[in-house]
């Protein structure tokens, strides 16, 4: 005879400002809770959770739990303890015990050891795109080349062999102010898209240098990436840093500030909204 559980996947916030989670395990209300967890020890670490703590969060679960209250009361008890979430409630059904241990294996498997990507709310605008609304909404990018020489942000510079690389961003006001980007948010590790990206800017920005001149060309990376990716895709960002003036992460308010302070007072813009 069938049987029906009801399960959640246990999430870790341990910095609620970051809005960051992390998925550590399942709990699944049966008779008594039957918690089981599965972490990354390098995803712990950089959350600073000790493992030592997922074995007192299962004995406190399991010793406060009321097997007799509706799930979803079970539940409420669950996402009480700090920096502990709960995703939605979930079911399976099994016919013996084989069945029910290869059930949660495959659960743990598919959204705790490769949990499915969720997106970002800005995931699905482009970062240069992103730059482009921001000059616009100062009055400081132009469509034109030529407006380069009035302190103007224009996109696409064409420099390199045969002009083949373009510069994302380029404003002029006695030096040249070059901005390349890469939007990490959709990434996952510093694959072999995020490297080629990362090393495609640092040579276009060799170029931009050798034509505009290299003491005068002060070379901004611009990517977007949270804090946790940011750490993933680390070897892409030390390809793209090589030899630039700066780089900021626009996923940063204190980066995303000193960067727009940079490009307006190049365009004479002595004021900023963020």
């Amino acid at each position: 005879m069938a049987h029906i559980y009801s399960y959640a996947i246990i999430r870790l916030m341990p910095f609620a400002h970051r809005g960051e989670t992390l998925n550590v395990g399942v709990v699944v209300f049966g008779d008594t809770l039957d918690v089981r967890f599965s972490a990354s020890p390098s995803l712990l670490e950089y959350f600073g959770v000790q493992s030592g703590t997922l074995d007192w969060l299962a004995e406190n679960l399991v010793s406060l739990d009321d097997s007799t209250s509706p799930v979803r009361d079970r539940a409420n008890e669950i996402a009480r303890f700090a920096g502990v979430q709960l995703s939605d409630i979930g079911w399976f059904s099994t016919d013996d015990d084989r069945q029910y241990e290869l059930r949660i294996s495959e659960i743990i498997s598919e959204y705790v050891e490769k949990p499915k990507k969720t997106r970002a709310r800005r995931t699905s605008s482009n970062l240069s795109r992103d730059l482009k609304k921001i000059f616009q909404g100062y009055q400081i990018f132009s469509s034109k080349i030529e407006d380069i020489d009035r302190h103007k942000v224009i996109a696409n510079m064409p420099v390199g062999p045969s002009g083949k690389l373009h510069i994302d961003f380029l404003i002029r006001n006695g030096a040249y102010h070059a901005t390349e980007t890469i939007d990490f948010r959709k990434s996952e590790d510093a694959g072999p898209s995020e490297l080629k990206n990362a090393a495609l800017a640092n040579v276009t920005f060799q170029h931009a240098r050798e034509i505009l001149g290299g003491t005068e060309t002060r070379c901004y990376l611009v990517y977007a990436a949270s804090s946790l990716v940011e750490t993933a895709v680390f070897p892409a960002l030390e390809i793209a840093r090589k030899n630039i003036s700066d780089s900021f992460n626009l996923e940063s308010r204190e980066d995303k500030a000193r960067y727009l302070d940079a490009i307006l007072a190049a365009a004479g813009v002595n004021h900023l909204f963020s």
